[in-house]
């Protein structure tokens, strides 16, 4: 019987959590100015070419990790 009362009252609860959690608002508020894409244009042509690979070098680079001193 205690199991059907607690159900009862679990159901009432969150049908009155649901109705207050569905406040909606319709619309956008102005907040500034038109915001426009930034375009930027490269000539390729002109940026400097890498290096050359030579025996020695590291075939990938892969950046270092950081990892935590062990008496953190």
């Amino acid at each position: 019987m205690n199991v059907t009362k607690s159900l009862a009252v679990l159901a009432a609860l969150s049908l009155s959590a649901g109705a207050i959690a569905q406040t909606t608002q319709r619309g956008a508020e102005f907040v500034g100015e038109t915001v426009y894409p930034a375009t930027v244009t490269v000539n390729l042509k002109n940026a400097p070419k890498p290096n050359n690979w030579k025996p020695g070098d590291a075939v990938k680079e892969i950046p270092l990790r950081f990892h935590r001193p062990k008496d953190w």
